[in-house]
């Protein structure tokens, strides 16, 4: 394995008997968080594109590209990711291909109590937007906790385990 550097002594690419499999990586100024990298050989590269939150540095969104030919580029996937104050994840979007419909959008969302702990989590209907959790989502996960933070009761959705809810002990 060989590893090439840059002038900050970070590994800007990458390769194994020969064969490159990282050919170039972008870090941001100052702090050194992977910006961009491309994967794979010239004309066929997967680049991979992230921006920061610039004050707490969390990410916020991820782009996934795909080369197709010398000059042009198609879009496979964009993840955005929301965060409450606390840095809690609320939601994460992700839209697939360069014209994202609802069909081809997912948006989980996630719900927390006041100790911050995950209280539910589900795939929202509606493209990019959480708004309160339905009982009947599909994909909707639940937990209730007693003051100890202990986990009383998770409940799975009625088409993962016919609405059975678990007790703990």
């Amino acid at each position: 394995m060989s590893l090439g550097y840059n002038g900050l002594d970070q590994v800007n690419t990458m390769a194994v008997a020969g064969k490159t499999f990282v050919a170039k990586t972008e870090y941001t100024t100052p702090l050194g968080d992977v910006l961009r990298t491309r994967v794979g050989p010239a004309g066929k590269q997967l680049i991979t594109s992230r921006e920061f939150d610039e004050q707490t540095r969390r990410p916020l969104r991820t782009v996934h590209d795909q080369e197709v030919g010398e000059t042009s580029t198609a879009r496979i996937s964009d993840v955005r990711t929301a965060y409450d104050q606390s840095g809690n994840i609320l939601k994460i979007t992700d839209a697939q291909g360069a014209n994202p419909t609802a069909a081809t959008t997912d948006t989980q969302c996630f719900a927390y109590d006041y100790l911050r702990r995950m209280t539910d989590a589900w795939t929202s209907a509606k493209a990019d937007d959480c708004g309160a959790p339905a009982a009947r989502e599909p994909s909707r996960r639940s937990a209730a906790r007693i003051r100890t933070g202990r986990r009383t009761r998770s409940t799975l959705p009625a088409t993962a385990r016919r609405g059975q809810a678990r007790r703990h002990r």
